[in-house]
C-alpha cells in the first residue's frame, strides 16, 4: 500500500513539473519588431484615453476586446462609451510609462508593466 502511495505522489510530481515545462515551453520571445509595434500602440492607447479619443481607441481595439475595468468585464463599446463621456486628462505629461515587457504566445502578444 505504502509504495502504491509513492508511485501516486511521484507520478504527480513528473505530471506537474511537465506541464510547467509545456507552458514555459509555449512562452516566444516576440521579434523587436513586434515589441516595438506593441509598445507604440500602448503609447498611443494612453495618448488617446488621456485625451478622450474614442475614434483613435477604436482604431486600436480589436472588436472581440474584453477589458477588465474596475473588477468588471466591459466590451469594447462599453469602454469606449465610458471615455467619450469622461472629462478630458490634459496633463499628459503626468502618464508615465514605465518599462513593459512583451511576451507572445503564438500570434497574441501580452504586455506586462505599468
Amino acid at each position: 500500500m505504502a509504495a502504491t502511495s509513492i508511485m501516486k505522489k511521484i507520478g504527480l510530481f513528473l505530471a506537474l513539473i511537465g506541464s510547467t515545462l509545456l507552458a514555459a515551453s509555449a512562452q516566444e520571445v516576440p521579434d523587436e519588431e513586434t515589441a516595438t509595434t506593441v509598445r507604440a500602440l500602448e503609447r498611443q492607447w494612453t495618448e488617446a484615453q488621456a485625451h478622450n479619443d474614442s475614434g483613435a481607441l477604436d482604431l486600436i481595439f480589436d472588436n472581440a476586446l474584453v477589458y477588465m475595468e474596475y473588477g468588471r468585464l466591459v466590451t469594447k463599446g462599453e469602454y469606449l462609451s465610458r471615455i467619450k463621456s469622461a472629462k478630458p486628462q490634459p496633463v499628459l505629461e503626468q502618464i508615465v510609462m514605465e518599462a513593459i515587457d512583451v511576451r507572445s504566445f503564438g500570434n497574441t502578444a501580452i504586455v506586462i508593466g505599468t
